[in-house]
């Protein structure tokens, strides 16, 4: 009866009978597309929130994706960084070494001058030996670099 009461309300100018008809054209034409529309939204609301949970799914992997190329990228800067610092390192090492080859490599130089030099002398006391007929020996060679010079030189020089 109330129901009644709120539709005469609603409707004041129509009559009981062209309520009750107004009441079932809402009910039979409204209801529908009140229901699908109900149907759309849940649907819709439930598509967004799959959608939005893929969304999180792929941004989550996304991001520790991210974070796992930032520490790949950090130790190969760390990498980097210590070959750098080793073959600055190797390299002054190199330029040590190649000085101190550039210094061996000068004293062998005078080395074999000095040999050189010592050969020519050697020679030349020879000759000079047999040209006056004295008696020369080479001398052998000792453990250390003394020498008898006494023994070879001949006793008009001294």
């Amino acid at each position: 009866m109330e129901a009644m009461v709120r539709l005469q309300r609603a409707f004041p100018k129509c009559r009981l009978g062209q309520r009750n008809e107004a009441q079932s054209l809402i009910t039979a034409y409204l209801f529908p597309f009140a229901v699908v529309a109900l149907a759309l939204m849940v649907a819709f609301w439930q598509t967004g929130r799959r959608e939005r949970e893929r969304l999180l799914a792929q941004l989550d992997k996304s991001q520790a994706l991210t974070r796992q190329l930032k520490k790949d990228r950090d130790a190969a800067m760390q990498e980097l960084f210590r070959r750098f610092s080793e073959e600055g390192k190797l390299n002054r090492e190199r330029s040590q070494f190649q000085a101190q080859l550039a210094e061996y490599e000068k004293y062998a130089a005078l080395t074999q001058l000095a040999l050189g030099a010592a050969h020519e002398i050697i020679i030349r006391c020879s000759e000079f030996c047999r040209i006056w007929n004295w008696n020369c020996e080479r001398p052998r060679q000792t453990s250390g670099l003394k020498l008898s010079n006494a023994s070879r030189v001949p006793s008009g020089s001294r």
